[in-house]
This record gives C-alpha cells, structure tokens and sequence, in this order.
C-alpha cells in the first residue's frame, strides 16, 4: 500500500515499508527513502539556489572519490515540467554492479539534487519502484 509523504514544498508515494527521513542541512534539507534492500533515493534542496552544473559536479566528483572507476553518461529529461540535467552512471563495489540517477534542476524556490541508487541485489520490483517514486513527485507552488 502506498503511504504520501508530503510537507510545504514537496509530496510523493512511496511504499509503505521503505524508509523515510527528512533531514535539515546546511545548504537546505535532505529526504531520504530507503528500500528494504539497498535501493534508495535522495531529494536535496538548495535554498540558496547553486548552479545546476556546480551541483551535479559536486555530486559526481564526490562518487569519484569513493568509486574512480565509475562509468557517467551525461543526460537531460523533463522532470515534473522541469528540464533536468544530469548523469547516468555504473559502478561497482563488493563485487557488485550498482546504477545510479544523479538530475538536478534549478527553480525559483531552490536547486534540487535528485538521487536514486540500486544494485543487482535489488529485485526488479525495487528498481520499479524508484521509478514510480520519481514519477509521482510534484513540487508545490
């Protein structure tokens, strides 16, 4: 069953057994939701409103650091009415391949950084789901 998370500035579905915490940063805030698994997704939010392009490399140099080996394609969408950039990216750990979403857009309201990671030890039914929680975002006006 599908639970709402939903506060000033932003609401989406996500399953009612995955995780979620809002945290506040220093730049902002953060919203955290986990899978059962090791699928997650991250919504950051950047009051002061940075570069799309300063926060994407920020965020790639710092999976770089942990990961040099990574594969990053680079790519544009359309997110909820918003042209998003961003990358595609392949790597590995533990003998493990993981795939990672890295968007980011800028509004009148704030940058945001949206995050979402799985491995092959997520189920199919996991990574459908990180889609459908990316789908059923919508920012309030």
């Amino acid at each position: 069953m599908a639970t709402l998370y939903d506060d000033e500035v932003l609401q989406f579905q996500y399953p009612e057994n995955w995780q979620v915490e809002r945290q506040d940063t220093e730049e902002g805030w953060t919203v955290s939701v986990q899978s059962p698994g090791t699928a997650f997704l991250l919504i950051s939010f950047y009051t002061e409103r940075p570069e799309v392009q300063d926060i994407l490399q920020t965020a790639l140099q710092a999976m770089q650091q942990d990961y040099p080996e990574l594969e990053a394609e680079p790519v544009s969408e359309k997110w909820n009415h918003h042209a998003t950039k961003g990358y595609d990216i392949t790597f590995f750990s533990l003998d493990t391949v993981n795939q990672c979403q890295l968007r980011a857009l800028r509004t009148a309201k704030a940058s945001i950084l949206i995050l979402s990671q799985h491995s092959t030890f997520d189920s199919a039914t996991h990574i459908a789901v990180l889609d459908a929680i990316r789908v059923s975002m919508q920012m309030k006006k």
